[in-house]
């Protein structure tokens, strides 16, 4: 279970370098104990781009002390976290879920939890973004002489510019922006199929 308590998370150099992390985890959906590589001995790695590195140590550290204050969450910095071949030893020894940008990091650590953060994001990305195709019964007229009225799972309605036509008909419309009001979101859209006379 993610939102268990006793968890034990591990995130390695480049996730907190990232700092999406810490943004994630200010809402308080996850806790425990958290395993974070040193940022520290970074900055002492010879590297091509020092100025690089010192940047990405600079942002890491940021990141760790932000994950300090964040309540619910015990931070660890561990150094053998700065080698990678280290993380599938600790997360087996920890029964832990490796938090990572790495997207190559669930093949590398098979049988370990592994969460990648471009697919958490991609999972909690706001819907019905303007672009996105949706497809709404039409329930009824709107206000102005052309518009359709329909509505998605959760009662989000939808305005659909030229769709008075088809009441009672299913409309694949394209997303053409949104608001949110004091009785919900409210999408408006146009259909994607304009019907030649």
């Amino acid at each position: 279970m993610l939102f268990r308590r006793d968890r034990v998370f591990i995130l390695d150099f480049p996730t907190l370098a990232d700092g999406r992390i810490g943004e994630f985890l200010q809402f308080g959906l996850i806790y425990g104990k958290f395993l974070l590589a040193d940022p520290a001995s970074f900055a002492s790695k010879p590297q091509n781009e020092k100025n690089e590195t010192v940047h990405l140590v600079r942002r890491a550290e940021d990141c760790v002390a932000r994950l300090k204050k964040l309540r619910g969450i015990k931070v660890t910095l561990l150094k053998t976290l700065n080698d990678p071949k280290n993380i599938n030893g600790l997360a087996r020894r920890h029964r832990a879920t490796v938090l990572t940008v790495d997207p190559d990091m669930k093949q590398t650590l098979s049988g370990i939890s592994v969460i990648q953060l471009d697919e958490l994001y991609e999972a909690l990305k706001p819907a019905y973004l303007p672009g996105s195709e949706i497809i709404v019964k039409v329930m009824k007229k709107g206000k102005e002489a052309n518009e359709g009225i329909g509505y998605l799972e959760g009662g989000v309605k939808v305005v659909i510019d030229g769709a008075a036509r088809y009441v009672g008909k299913d409309v694949t419309a394209v997303v053409i922006g949104s608001l949110d009001t004091s009785v919900g979101r409210i999408i408006f859209a146009q259909p994607k199929y304009i019907e030649v006379k």
